[in-house]
């Protein structure tokens, strides 16, 4: 008579019938269709996060690349090319050989890759270079944030001081004609407003390109002496002093805890410092920044007031003139070094908070009113020849108000500022078969400027989505 079937054995032989074909799909996702990796450091600040931050961890869709190429200005995860490295830089990069890599690209198949002025220009063959631009959906990500102010923290109009030259009626450093009311700073007729910060550094009379990365500062308050320790995320260091209340900036920051974001301008490696010293050598590190967004929330107080945003550096200053009228609409004006470029009419009620944006990028100015794009223009076109590139050592943004209004917020922004890792380097040569990489977090990023292109067989795919940590997940741009 036969044994009847042992019931563990029918349960590990159904279970693996199962389970076999799960782990075989689960298998074959991973290694053909999407995967997903950490991000071990800052070079993508901020777009993507390292673990000195919050550790973020991407989806990487591996199958795209079956059927396309990798696209300009889109983030992808690549294998690093160790073979090919060898023969491109002096670097010893064997640390990296078998490692993931996640960047973004910028050079495609066969271009002559130049870096000019913090953008990116192209070639193939003989033609002359062009600047390739950002469109506006691919750029609003990718602005780092310099200065976002909402008025909660002001108690005065003069403590504005600390970040804003003003210059009123009765002269520079005139805060009389602005007074706060609430969480808005209201302006009784004209005042301009000139965003040049105070910092233990000195006075900044530029927008330099630092290092992105989570601070740790101790404050000494100025006036009762007592030092306050704090966790900085963005530029704008603001605080009170827990004794006596007195606002306290970047000026009376005394230690930084780890501070890397005055890196050496021929190499791409951290400089690890944990005090400040010497600020000179610091301050000639930096790469000044001419690429810069104004975003401001404002009220005009009639139809007779105006708003102007000035984006300037060494030999450009672009104003942005907003103006309303009595039926409701307006007209937005583009002058740049005293030419006009643009007159366009626009929805500016007075008596209405407007939302208003004016920026430049990638050779290009663009203003908005209320999310809407009223203009964008490239007054000394895209080749390489025909405009300004070399470094510049000063820029600002201004807000000037004309005829009064009410400011609820101020914010500004600066693009990605790529530069080269030598001043020996002209331009990179990219292989019919390879792409160029770079890291959104410039000053501190090793890419393609220290090891060379990442040929196809290298590719993984494009990173789509930040899934971890689950209050930061976002799709990838």
């Amino acid at each position: 008579m036969d044994e009847p079937p042992s019931p563990t054995g029918n349960f590990w032989t159904a279970t693996g019938k199962q389970l076999l074909p799960l782990i075989a799909l689960v298998v074959g996702i991973k290694f053909f269709v999407a995967d997903i990796y950490g991000i071990p450091t800052g070079s993508m600040e901020p777009t993507l996060h390292g673990r000195e931050h919050s550790g973020d961890r991407i989806f990487c869709a591996k199958v795209n690349y079956y059927f396309r190429a990798p696209r300009r200005w889109e983030v992808f995860v690549f294998k690093f090319p160790y073979e090919e490295s060898r023969d491109y830089t002096n670097q010893d990069t064997a640390i990296y050989r078998g490692e993931y890599f996640i960047k973004r690209c910028v050079g495609l198949p066969g271009e002559e890759v130049f870096i000019a002025g913090g953008d990116i220009f192209t070639r193939r063959g003989n033609e002359t270079p062009r600047r390739q631009v950002k469109d506006d959906a691919t750029q609003r990500p990718l602005w780092l944030p310099v200065y976002d102010e909402d008025f909660r923290d002001l108690r005065s109009p003069a403590e504005a001081a600390h970040y804003w030259d003003a210059k009123g009626d009765a002269g520079d450093g005139d805060f009389s004609a602005a007074r706060l009311t609430g969480h808005s700073l209201q302006i009784d007729g004209a005042l301009t407003l000139t965003f040049r910060p105070r910092t233990h550094l000195g006075v900044l009379s530029g927008v330099p390109d630092r290092y992105v990365r989570r601070q740790y500062v101790t404050y000494q308050c100025p006036r009762c002496g007592a030092t306050r320790r704090q966790t900085v995320t963005t530029p704008k260091f603001a605080d009170r002093c827990a004794h006596c209340q007195q606002y306290l900036t970047e000026d009376d920051v005394r230690y930084y805890d780890f501070r890397a974001d005055y890196p050496p301008r021929e190499i791409a490696s951290l400089r690890e410092v944990s005090q400040l010293a010497d600020p000179s050598p610091r301050l000639d590190d930096w790469h000044t920044v001419a690429d810069l967004r104004g975003e401001i929330t404002f009220k005009f107080a009639g139809a007779g007031a105006q708003l102007a945003l000035v984006i300037a550096d060494d030999w450009r200053e672009a104003t942005a003139e907003f103006t309303p009228d009595n039926a409701g609409g307006g007209k937005v004006r583009l002058i740049v070094n005293g030419k006009e470029y643009a007159a366009v009419g626009a929805a500016l009620p007075p008596n209405a908070p407007a939302a208003l944006e004016f920026y430049r990028c990638d050779g290009e100015y663009r203003a908005f009113v209320n999310g809407e794009m009223v203009f964008s223009v490239a007054p000394d076109g895209h080749e390489l020849n025909r405009s300004p590139n070399r470094e510049i050592e000063r820029s600002s943004i201004q807000v000037r108000v004309r005829g009064g209004g009410e400011i609820s917020r101020l914010a500004i922004g600066r693009d990605i500022h790529y530069f080269n890792v030598s001043p020996l380097t002209s331009s990179y040569r990219l292989p019919a078969d390879g792409y160029m990489a770079l890291g959104d977090n410039s000053p501190s990023s090793n890419d393609s400027r220290n090891w060379g292109p990442v040929p196809q067989k290298n590719l993984v795919g494009p990173a789509l989505a930040v899934w971890w940590p689950l209050d930061a997940a976002r799709v990838i741009h």
